[in-house]
């Protein structure tokens, strides 16, 4: 079936499913209807030309397109939305955005889907729990209210994610693989790239000059605009930090690999005199002096001894070791 449900929206905060040939004169009526629609149905496209063909095939196509990027058109008094939000699905991963493609006008609301929406499901249980939108004005209000709820659940994440990086880098000087910081700043991308489109779509709705849409609304659009807003500059601030964090991890890897560096350097400096005596001693050619004293070899030991022990003295007096 192409169609998942469909309710008549009575204006009173209630609403009720319709089945059949029901939902058809619902929506040629001027009472308010829903109908939503599975996009992974083959019967979707003769659902749409049978029912609500006369909305033409322009909008018709754009509701069945592949292209899921937050836009908004207004065309004869009506809104075609196509919206994003993050993936609260169970099991799901949340960069993996969900689409939700609309067509509002002030008595119909049709709406598709490829994979469920929270934000849908949740409007379901208002409208059966008696808290419907009474409008289609307020159906947008109530959608992009959830949407916003749902993202900004998302980016608290990938703050509290940061803020444990950034904890473990510059308070107990734990450096992170630079994998994981990589990740967080990915995540971050995703988000922003829908984030942006959508801010500026809920911006042209706010502007939009529709008869069904009052002052009161248009505030209430405005008001989710600034939310919007308000998660797209923690994004830049998260990103911000991840590059700090990178940083730092960078100037801590740096200053180790010195730090092993110059150990290994005043090592081979202590060594160096030390290896060159004994290779010279150890040339097999005559008259080399100790060759017939019992006491050459251990009197040579003390002398390496105590060079060894004069190079320390000296390292550690200056601060090199």
């Amino acid at each position: 079936m192409a169609v998942i449900f469909s309710y008549e929206l009575d204006g009173q905060s209630t609403g009720r499913e319709l089945f059949g040939d029901d939902i058809r004169q619902m929506l040629e009526d001027d009472r308010l209807a829903w109908v939503h629609l599975d996009l992974n149905s083959p019967k979707i496209s003769t659902w749409l030309s049978e029912n609500v063909g006369y909305l033409g095939d322009p909008l018709l196509s754009a509701l069945l397109a592949n292209e899921t990027r937050p836009r908004v058109s207004v065309s004869n008094d009506g809104l075609l939305l196509i919206l994003r939000s993050v993936n609260q699905n169970s099991g799901s991963n949340p960069e993996d955005m969900v689409s939700i493609r609309l067509w509002i006008d002030s008595h119909r609301i049709i709406s598709v889907q490829k994979r469920p929406s929270k934000a849908v499901e949740e409007l379901c249980d208002d409208i059966r729990s008696g808290l419907a939108p009474k409008n289609s004005a307020e159906f947008i209000d109530q959608l992009l209210l959830k949407l916003l709820e749902g993202t900004s659940a998302e980016i608290e994440t990938r703050v509290i994610a940061v803020d444990d990086i950034e904890d473990e880098i510059f308070e107990t000087g734990k450096v992170q693989p630079v994998e994981k910081i990589s990740l967080e700043r990915r995540k971050n991308i995703i988000l922003q790239r829908f984030i942006r489109p959508q801010k500026d779509v809920i911006q042209q709705i706010h502007n939009s000059d529709l008869s069904w849409i009052n002052i009161e609304k248009q505030t209430a659009y405005y008001e989710i605009y600034q939310g919007y807003l308000r998660l797209s500059e923690e994004l830049e601030l998260n990103n911000e930090r991840l590059r700090l964090s990178d940083d730092e991890v960078s100037k801590q890897t740096q200053e180790r690999l010195n730090r092993n560096l110059y150990r290994i350097s005043a090592l081979s400096a202590i060594f160096l005199p030390l290896g060159f005596l004994t290779g010279l001693l150890g040339v097999n050619i005559g008259g080399m002096p100790g060759v017939s004293s019992s006491y050459a070899f251990g009197f040579f030991c003390f002398l390496l001894l105590l060079i060894f022990g004069f190079q320390v003295y000296l390292m550690r007096k200056f601060r090199w070791l």
